[in-house]
Order: structure tokens, then C-alpha cells, then sequence
């Protein structure tokens, strides 16, 4: 702690007059360590309204370390806030843009020196991170953020044939997740390195790139045995090495069967990721397995003697964490075959976990988290043919892309408050006309019930939120045609872009007094074409105006006077 403080205050010496340290009297305006949203954010040494939904919370040097983004406005250029509603902003949480999509180029400023793990771990479409050459601890060096205090990668955004140069000591979280690996080359200063650098989840294109891993002889820690990247110290599978691996079955070797060497303790996340595999065996020694290594094994063996983990009713589970990781991998067109169960006590549901699964599924009411892509069925044909989804009310969080091809048990759902909803959570869902969420608040991450619709499926209708804190991202409701009643409580803080764009159906919305900013395109709509597979043509819709009914001396009545937009008064 004392080395981190002194390495701060250093750092504070070099700072520019915008991000100044507060004086110790401002300090003591907050020193809890809860996260809260901003109510302003000051960028390039302007103070404006929070417009991109930063949450932060304050440490106990008394400067704000941000721990949430959410998008609520289109942006080519992102600027990290020098301060949040006062404090000085020097941080940046591991899971800072968890849930949300990164696009255009991404400034951190000089006040902000400490990164934490790799927070920008999250979709992209098309990124870039920019660093002043005067920055005190951070750099750009071969299209990577690096820490130059600790010569370590953060995060690369454009792959460089030298993309871990020589004097690099540490290698983030999947630290190369939103570029195409080609082969790498680990240096032999290189002596940590996070779970699985390579491993990419977006597309299945980038992911099946044949890459290449080779380790310098004289690097101490890592070794790739069998074409597998390993920690020898920590006795981690880190990445297989895919180009060899593929080599090797092209020369007509048995690479159909993996064996994961005896005395492996740890598995990283995605260690085998888009490995097409009839079998995949994992021996009694495995402690731990990141999120699912397995994504193309057709069946999964577990070593008898495992205390950790079981499988059961086709799915691998970590009974300590009381995580589904994975599923037997089924893209044949039989997977109705191929029933899974979850287990009883489960409480996440893995990024991944549920990949191809073709029938029905009830979640179990203790299941409180849902991840990334977790719950994918490809095989959906029309809304009859789709298999129907039970969500208990308890889940807390839904990842980005948690649901795809799935209908919910009466077309409706019903969730507690204080849920985060990812980025297009609910996109690729089929006959969702009811949604409810209870009091507590919610985090809407941007599209989350965008493009509900479809030729024969029945498109959100009804949706209420309860009482407490809620941020709508951007086109959360963008394309809902049929969207007809929208109830919002008080505590709703924010509205982003074209939130309700397309919404034809919606001519009335009730603003509550608690709504701080909203972006002036949230309510326009617009005309839209939909295919009429009856008469084999588009039919042309017409926009209607959304009627905001507001109260008198608020936020909400200063916006539709200044943008021209239909209300009326509440009373």
C-alpha cells in the first residue's frame, strides 16, 4: 500500500491543472466505497451532464475509480472523464465495460493511472485506445495499452506480427480477445500471464484463425507441451496452439481425442476454444476450469476422483462456484437427442454454458447470474418450433448476447429489481410481449430488447419497471413495433439514443420527476417497412409522434419545450 501510495503521489506532480488532486475538505465528501452513478462528468475540462452513464465509486485517497459504463449516446470518440461529480477520476475497474460494446477511439486522460486487470474485455466494433505521449504510467507500443511502470500488456487492438515485444513482463486477460492471432511469440521476459490472452468469443470467424504459439527457449514459466501453451509453475492449460494442432490432424494424426495431461491443475477460459473434438477427458488433478474451454467437444470425460467438479445430465459443473460451465457441444442437426439438465443449486449460468441446446429449458429459482452468449439455441424454426425458456425472478445480471433463439413460458417475464441487462440480452428471443422488472432499479445496456420481432413471432407489447434507479441505454426498444405501454417509476435517471425508435405502436410515455437527461433522438420515431409474408410484399408503416406526459418544473419539461416534442402535463 505504501508503494502504491508513493507511486501516486509521484504521479500527481505530473498532472495537468485539469486533473488536479482535490484538496483534503473535498475528500471527506464521500469516502464510502459504494458505487453510485455520476450526476456530471467533466471531460477536457468541461463539466457536463453524465452523458455516457458512468458509475463510480470513491476510494481512500479520496479520488473516484470508475466501475461501470453504459452507452447512451452514439459516439465515433470516447474521452474518459478526468472527474466525476467532483472527484478526480484515477482509476479504472476490471469490469468497466462488461455488458457494453466499444467502438471508435477510446482517450484515457493523465489523471487516470491505474488499470485494473484488462477492462476492456467487452465486444467491440472496430476500437482504438489513445494515450498522451506525456501520460505518467501508461503507453501504446505495437497497437497494445501497456503499464510501462510494470512492462505490462493490457489489452492489444490492433495485432502487430511483434505483439508482446521483448521486455514485456506481465500479459493480461485476454489480453488479444478483439484482434485475429496470427502466430505469437512469447519473449522470455515474460513471466505472468492472465487467463487465456487468446481466446476470442465474438465471432466464430476470428476465432477459428489458425494460430500459432511458440515460447523463447530460455523463458523459465511457459512451455507449450502437445501443442498446448502451459504454466509450468501454476500447472495451468493455457491456449492450445490451434495452427499446430490443426497441422497435426492435416498429417493424419488422432487429434479427435484430447487428453488434458495428468497433473494439470487449472484450465483457462476457452483453452480449447473452436476445437472440434468427438471427445475431450479431464483428469482428477483439475482445481479450477475458466469459462468453457470446451466449445466444440461432442462429449466430456471426467477422471473419477474429482472432488471439484461432476457431470451430470450432459453438463460439466463447478460445485464450488455452483456454475454451469459447459454442455456437450452438439451442430449436426440432432441435438434434440441430446437433453441437458441443470443442476438444482446452480447459480450461474457460464459465458458460453449452454451452446446449441434444442428443447425446452426451466432455470432453477437459485440461478442469479446468466453470462455472455450463455443460453444459444441455433436450431429454432418459427415460433412453434422454438423452445421455450423459464428465467426465474432471482437472476441479477444477463451478460451481452445472453439468450438467442428461445421463447419465454407465456410469453412473458418477470424479473426482481437491481438487474443488469447486457448488451442485446434479449435481441434474438422469440415471443416477449410482457416484461416486468420489480423495484430496486436497472442497468439497460444498449439494444437489450432491440429488433424483438419477426415475421411470426409476437413482439414486446408491455413492459414496467418498479421504483428505484434505472439507466436505458441506447436503442434498448429500437425496432419493437408493437411496443404499446412503457411504465416508468420514479428513480428512472437516464434515456439514451433512439431508445424507442421504430416504436409505431407507443404514443404515449409518462416521464417521471426523477429523469436527469435524455438524448433528443430517444423519442422520435420513424416510418418503417414490414415483410407481410401473406402477400409476399413489405407494407409501408407510418411514424406517430410519442406523447410525453410530464410534470410541471422538471428536467423532462425543459427537454420536450427544447426539442419541440408533443406532452401535456401529468396534472
Amino acid at each position: 500500500m505504501k508503494k502504491f501510495v508513493c507511486l501516486l503521489l509521484v504521479a500527481l506532480l505530473l498532472l495537468p491543472l485539469g486533473c488536479k488532486k482535490e484538496s483534503g475538505k473535498s475528500r471527506e465528501k464521500n469516502t464510502a466505497a459504494k458505487t453510485v452513478l455520476a450526476k456530471t462528468a467533466t471531460v477536457d475540462g468541461i463539466e457536463t451532464p453524465n452523458y455516457y452513464a458512468w458509475y463510480y465509486h470513491v476510494q481512500k485517497d479520496g479520488t473516484a475509480m470508475l466501475d461501470r459504463y453504459v452507452c447512451v449516446s452514439t459516439q465515433d470518440a470516447l474521452t474518459l472523464p478526468e472527474k466525476v461529480d467532483g472527484y478526480t477520476v484515477t482509476a479504472l475497474a476490471r469490469n468497466a465495460f462488461r455488458d457494453d460494446v466499444l467502438q471508435g477511439e477510446i482517450t484515457i486522460p493523465d489523471c487516470l493511472t491505474e488499470i485494473e486487470g484488462n477492462p476492456f474485455n467487452a465486444r467491440t466494433i472496430g476500437y482504438s485506445i489513445a494515450v498522451s505521449a506525456s501520460h505518467p504510467t501508461l503507453e501504446i507500443r505495437n497497437g497494445a495499452l501497456f503499464d510501462k511502470r510494470e512492462s505490462r500488456l493490457i489489452c492489444a487492438f490492433a495485432f502487430d506480427k511483434d505483439a508482446i515485444p521483448e521486455g514485456t513482463r506481465i500479459v493480461e486477460d485476454h489480453a488479444f480477445r478483439n484482434v485475429a492471432v496470427g502466430e505469437v511469440y512469447i519473449p522470455a521476459s515474460v513471466e505472468k500471464i492472465g487467463q487465456n490472452p487468446f481466446g476470442y468469443r465474438q465471432t466464430h470467424q476470428m476465432a477459428s484463425q489458425f494460430s500459432r504459439i511458440t515460447v523463447a527457449e530460455d523463458n523459465p514459466y511457459f512451455k507449450v507441451h502437445d501443442d498446448a501453451l502451459f504454466d509450468e509453475r501454476e500447472h495451468r492449460l493455457i491456449s492450445v496452439s490451434r495452427a499446430d494442432f490443426f497441422e497435426r490432424s492435416q498429417n493424419g494424426e488422432d487429434t479427435m481425442h484430447y487428453v488434458v495431461p495428468d497433473g494439470t491443475k487449472k484450465i483457462d477460459d476457452l483453452a480449447l476454444e473452436m476445437i472440434w473434438l468427438d471427445s475431450v477427458t479431464i483428469p482428477a488433478s483439475v482445481k479450477e476450469i475458466g469459462i468453457n474451454p470446451f466449445t466444440g467437444a461432442r462429449e466430456i470425460r471426467l477422471a473419477s476422483g474429482n472432488p471439484r467438479f461432476t457431470i451430470t445430465g450432459g453438463v460439466l459443473y463447478d460445485t464450488v462456484e455452483k456454475r454451469v460451465i459447459c454442455c456437450e457441444y452438439r451442430n449436426d442437426g440432432i441435438q434434440n437427442e441430446h437433453i441437458v439438465t441443470i443442476p438444482e443449486d446452480a447459480e450461474i449460468i457460464g459465458d458460453c454454458g449452454l451452446v446449441n441446446v434444442n428443447h425446452d429449458l426451466t432455470l432453477p429459482d437459485s440461478v442469479r447470474e446468466i453470462g455472455e452468449n450463455s443460453i444459444v439455441n441455433n436450431y429454432s424454426s418459427g415460433y412453434e418450433g422454438t423452445p421455450v425458456l423459464h428465467i426465474p425472478k432471482t437472476v441479477r445480471r444477463l451478460g451481452t448476447y445472453a439468450i438467442r433463439g428461445y421463447r419465454f413460458e407465456n410469453d412473458t417475464l418477470s424479473l426482481n429489481g437491481g438487474v443488469e441487462i447486457g448488451v442485446c440480452a434479449f435481441s434474438n428471443v422469440m415471443g416477449l410481449t410482457d416484461v416486468e422488472i420489480g423495484d430496486g432499479g436497472a442497468i439497460v445496456h444498449g439494444g437489450a430488447f432491440q429488433l424483438n420481432s419477426g415475421a411470426d413471432s409476437q413482439p414486446l407489447q408491455r413492459i414496467s419497471f418498479g421504483t428505484g434507479e434505472t439507466v436505458i441505454g441506447r436503442y434498448t426498444f429500437g425496432m419493437c413495433k408493437r411496443l404499446e405501454s412503457v411504465d416508468f417509476s420514479e428513480g428512472l435517471a437516464l434515456i439514451g439514443e433512439k431508445a424507442f425508435y421504430e416504436c409505431g405502436n407507443l404514443l404515449e410515455l409518462k416521464l417521471p420527476k426523477s429523469l436527469s437527461w435524455t438524448d433528443p433522438s430517444a423519442f422520435r420515431n420513424a416510418s418503417y417497412d414490414e415483410y407481410n409474408p401473406t402477400i409476399d410484399t413489405y407494407i409501408r408503416h407510418e411514424a406517430s409522434t410519442i406523447e410525453l406526459v410530464i410534470n410541471r418544473d422538471t428536467y423532462a419539461e425543459r427537454f420536450a419545450k427544447a426539442n419541440d416534442l408533443a406532452y401535456r402535463y401529468a396534472d
